[in-house]
């Protein structure tokens, strides 16, 4: 479905453009990623605050979704407003303060969240089935040395990294 979206012709432009640039690199290769999450007919915002609170049982508050999601709490309360009346969520009381609420994917939510995360795995392997499997590891020892270094570049002066709740 993704590839339908994006043409050849633009996938060489983009090419061209993140040459020289690894950073940049890193950012057009999100920006595919975000595109891939919009094909599913709503923003990408809000596909990935389902496949979030798949893997964050502990983000079931909309702030710790908020931080998690890099999505700000105003936008959050939109895009939780969309996702409940798609059935997708529902807000239930917090058991410890009646001010508070907390979120919940539905059956349907679950089960869109797996459709996409199962697409997601596809797509992944397709986009590194170019490598070889020496490639791959090289990759992602590179990758994980790059992330580090970026995580520890951004550390406040309490000593706290500013993605700390992210990853």
């Amino acid at each position: 479905m993704y590839k339908k979206m994006v043409s050849e012709k633009e996938r060489m432009k983009i090419a061209e453009f993140g040459k020289g640039s690894n950073l940049n690199m890193i950012r057009i290769a999100s920006s595919h990623v975000i595109c891939f999450l919009g094909s599913f007919g709503m923003p990408s915002s809000h596909v990935s605050v389902v496949l979030s609170m798949m893997f964050s049982p502990n983000a079931a508050e909309p702030a710790l979704l908020a931080e998690r999601t890099l999505i700000s709490r105003q936008a959050m309360t939109t895009v939780l407003d969309k996702l409940e009346e798609l059935g997708y969520v529902e807000r239930v009381d917090h058991p410890e303060d009646r001010r508070k609420k907390q979120l919940r994917l539905t059956v349907e939510g679950v089960r869109f969240g797996k459709q996409v995360y199962d697409e997601l795995v596809v797509f992944e392997r397709e986009t590194m089935s170019v490598l070889t499997k020496e490639e791959l590891e090289i990759f992602n020892i590179l990758s994980r040395k790059v992330l580090n270094s970026l995580a520890n570049y951004h550390k406040g002066k309490d000593g706290k990294s500013c993605m700390e709740n992210i990853s």
